[in-house]
């Protein structure tokens, strides 16, 4: 079993793609952020560049506005993949700026640090569906549950 998985292992690492370029979609739950206390819906677009075998460095921008409220977030991590079966497991960290403000608060910039995980599946060709968690300290604290559109060139 174990061979087994080192084997797959090597086999995804030598294909492991150099680019990765996405859209996503998601929705963030925050807490303790001021003016920000309603979930929200955010847009965005994802970068990743492979370092080495199933590691990448990845970034992202997000943005989103409802119930009086603006979220702005730019944000770079590593990100660690592990095939299993036909999927990839992901678990990433990394730090972020975030430009936020709501009805009754004007614009913060804070930086922060965020944690995650996700899965990633194979749609055909280049294309892969990622789906991600990630928990978000600075400001406040977060939830962001996300979909993307990947293309693995």
């Amino acid at each position: 079993m174990i061979l087994s998985t080192a084997t797959r292992a090597q086999e995804t690492s030598a294909d492991s793609p150099t680019w990765e370029v996405g859209a996503t979609v998601g929705r963030l739950l925050p807490s303790l952020v001021a003016g920000v206390d309603e979930v929200m819906s955010l847009g965005g677009v994802h970068l990743g560049y492979n370092l080495a075998p199933m590691v990448y460095s990845q970034a992202h921008f997000l943005t989103g506005n409802g119930e009086g409220q603006k979220w702005r977030s730019l944000g770079l991590s590593l990100r660690m993949d592990q095939p299993l079966d036909a999927f990839l497991v992901s678990v990433y960290a990394g730090a972020q700026s975030t430009i936020s403000s709501g009805p009754t608060t004007s614009e913060n910039n804070e930086l922060g640090a965020f944690v995650g995980g996700g899965l990633m599946a194979g749609a055909g060709g280049p294309t892969w569906i990622k789906l991600d968690m990630n928990f978000g300290f600075g400001p406040g604290t977060t939830l962001f549950i996300s979909m993307a559109l990947l293309l693995r060139l």
